[in-house]
This record gives C-alpha cells, sequence and structure tokens, in this order.
C-alpha cells in the first residue's frame, strides 16, 4: 500500500509549534535593530576592523623597532670589546705565542690586570660610547636603551669612574618602572656610593633596593648592608645583619660568607 503526502493532508498543530513560534520570535526581535540599522552596523563594523589592523600594524612597527635597538645595542657592547683588545695590544706589543703557557699565562694577567684600570672611558672608549648614545637617542623608551645607560655605568665603574658611574646608573633608575631593574640598578648605585666612601648613602640605597623584594639578589644586598655598617665601625649592627643573613638564607653560599665574617669580627 503506498502512502503519499501532501501539503493539504498535514494538519498544522498550532500548540506544537508555540516554542519554535516564540524562538523565531525572540530571533527576529534580536536581529531587527541591526537590520533596520545595517548601514550603521556595517560602518562601524568597518571602523573596528580598520582599528584593530592599525593597532596590529602599530605593535608590528614596536616589534621591529625593539628589535633594530637590540641591534643597535649588541654593536656597542661589541664595539667596547674591540676598543679594549685594541688598548690591551698597544699595552702588549709582545704577543704570546699561545704554545707557550707561561707566556699566555703573563698576556692573560695583564688582560685581567688592564680591565679594571683607571682610565679616560670617554677617550679610550670614544667608538663604544658614541654607539652607545645612538641608543639613547635613536631608541629612547625602549629595553635597549635603558641597556644602554646601565652598560654605560658599568664601564665607567669599571675603569673608576666612580662620579660618571654614579650618574649613568640614577639616569638608568629614572628610565624604567620595573621592579627587578630597579632592584638591580640599586644595587649597582649603592656600590658606586660605597666605594666613593660614602657609606650611609649606600645603606640608604640598599634598603630601598631591599624593599622592592627582590629574592636573587637579597643575599647580595644584606651583605653589602653588613659590610658598610663595618665601615662605619658599627660593629653590632654589622653581627646583626651578618646573622640575618645566616638564619634567613640557611645552606646558602651567603649564609657560609657571612658566617665566615662574624668569625672574624668576634677576633
Amino acid at each position: 500500500m503506498s502512502t503519499s503526502f501532501s501539503r493539504s493532508n498535514i494538519k498544522l498543530d498550532r500548540k506544537s509549534l508555540k516554542k519554535p513560534d516564540e524562538f523565531l520570535a525572540v530571533l527576529r526581535k534580536f536581529f531587527s535593530p541591526v537590520v533596520n540599522n545595517s548601514r550603521h552596523f556595517f560602518i562601524a563594523f568597518a571602523a573596528a576592523v580598520v582599528l584593530a589592523l592599525g593597532v596590529f600594524a602599530y605593535l608590528k612597527v614596536l616589534e621591529n623597532k625593539s628589535e633594530q635597538a637590540m641591534n643597535a645595542l649588541y654593536l656597542a657592547q661589541k664595539q667596547v670589546q674591540l676598543d679594549f683588545d685594541a688598548m690591551l695590544q698597544s699595552k702588549n706589543t709582545n704577543k704570546a705565542d699561545k704554545s707557550n703557557k707561561e707566556a699566555q699565562a703573563k698576556e692573560n694577567a695583564l688582560a685581567a690586570a688592564f680591565y679594571y684600570e683607571s682610565l679616560d672611558v670617554n677617550q679610550e672608549y670614544s667608538k663604544s660610547l658614541a654607539l652607545f648614545e645612538n641608543v639613547q637617542k635613536e631608541y629612547s623608551g625602549t629595553d635597549a636603551a635603558f641597556e644602554a645607560k646601565v652598560a654605560l655605568g658599568n664601564l665607567y665603574q669599571r675603569h673608576q669612574q666612580l662620579e660618571k658611574a654614579l650618574v649613568s646608573f640614577n639616569e638608568a633608575l629614572e628610565q624604567t618602572s620595573n621592579r627587578t631593574e630597579k632592584a638591580y640598578v640599586y644595587f649597582a648605585v649603592a656600590t658606586v656610593q660605597e666605594d666613593l666612601g660614602k657609606s650611609e648613602e649606600s645603606l640608604k640605597t640598599l634598603r630601598e633596593a631591599l624593599l622592592l623584594n627582590n629574592e636573587q639578589i637579597k643575599g647580595d644586598l644584606l651583605l653589602a648592608i653588613a659590610r658598610n655598617h663595618e665601615l662605619l665601625k658599627d660593629q653590632d649592627k654589622a653581627k646583626e645583619v651578618y646573622t640575618q643573613v645566616v638564619e634567613e638564607l640557611k645552606g646558602s653560599t651567603y649564609a657560609k660568607a657571612a658566617e665566615l665574617y662574624l668569625g672574624q669580627l668576634d677576633r
């Protein structure tokens, strides 16, 4: 027996279609503002697309600038080594034979001593400084510009130009809001202040660094604080801080160093 269907044979149960009807009504209600305002909708959509593309292009420019800045920083750091090698070669005209271990050892000792020799950085590293200044000028606000300023401070400190090192490090502090970077630069500033015989100022700077809660250099900071108290002839305070290192950094190289210094203070 065959069965045939036609639209006239199908009885519509409106009750059974109530929910679907309500669903379609909700959909029409939801999309009707879009349909009625399609022109405004597509203008807004196009504007959003243009904005997204603009943001993407801007981020790409920043990425390219950052990469260029790091390349420029690398060239400046490489020039520091080239300038150093040139100065070392001028001091050591007799190049050691690499097969002669004794002569090579003497050459290495000369390089190590010269590495921290007091000299005019602006004069001896003029090519390096020009490249560092270029990083600062062309890529201001980038990580590379900050690192260039820190590297310059390290170079001045290394060659005993402490006042200039202090200026560079303080300028680096103004260029970052990163807590980790600030902690490290504060530590650098404190070591220069200590080398300048300004232990009171060094202690103040070290405490500023401690407030940033950087666990990686906590041991260095505490040992430096204790050392500056020793320089100020405050043995009791120095013992207190060394003891703090032993208790809070048990088993570390810092704790072992603190134990050694405590032993020396008790003699």
